[in-house]
């Protein structure tokens, strides 16, 4: 009785999650192609490939199709790199293709990603981050709601943000700043030793582990 009432129940929850997926889909891979439709001229790209001319695509995004959105153009990418990079290091190496631009170009990697805009001019970013309030993405709330327990200075908008941030405002003062350069400075000693120990025996390792110690290391000797 039990199992004959799971297995519709079980079949429903996946054919709504399969219709979900290719929803979304869809509606993703046609706001790209709107985009490619509205006039975005064609430049050429190697792919991040030295001296090997891959294709033309519409400028400003990397080839594009409509089942895989720009998917296949990052695994090339990553091969270039250690084995468990990142995303964003393929992107990093995928901007040396759109140095001609205006600093910024599309990515579609859904189902992974919403639709990104990556921008690689500081100028561009200045205008994004300072000048003007643009709104933080909703895929930032549960990213941070783990560690950060509820409303935070990362997701916050407009007058709400203003107002937390300006709580902090006197701890990165130029005065407390001084105050604290020696406890700074004793940890980036410790980090630039623990550099050139990796530096001397050329071995692999992980970047983001060692820098997050000691940023760890420099709050905690600046707040205690």
């Amino acid at each position: 009785m039990v199992t004959s009432v799971v297995w519709p129940l079980a079949l429903s929850v996946v054919v709504c999650a399969i219709g979900y997926v290719a929803t979304k889909t869809i509606r993703m891979r046609l706001l790209f192609l709107r985009l490619k439709k509205q006039g975005l001229v064609s430049i050429s790209s190697t792919n991040g490939v030295e001296g090997q001319l891959l294709t033309t695509y519409p400028q400003p995004m990397p080839p594009w199709n409509f089942v895989a959105g720009h998917l296949l153009s990052l695994p090339p990418l990553l091969e270039k790199f250690p084995a468990g990079s990142q995303q964003s290091d393929a992107f990093s190496l995928l901007s040396q293709d759109f140095a001609d631009t205006d600093g910024c170009f599309y990515m579609d990697a859904w189902p992974f990603s919403n639709p990104l805009l990556i921008i690689t001019s500081p100028d561009m970013a200045v205008q994004a981050c300072q000048e003007h309030d643009l709104p933080k993405p909703d895929v930032l709330v549960p990213f941070f709601a783990p560690f950060a327990g509820g409303s935070n200075l990362f997701v916050m908008n407009g007058a709400e943000w203003k107002r937390s941030r300006a709580l902090f405002s006197p701890g990165f003062s130029a005065k407390v700043m001084l105050e604290c350069m020696p406890h700074i400075v004793e940890e980036a000693e410790v980090y630039v030793s623990l550099l050139r120990a990796h530096a001397r025996k050329g071995d692999t390792f992980s970047l983001d582990e060692v820098t997050c110690d000691y940023m760890m290391d420099v709050i905690g000797a600046v707040t205690m």
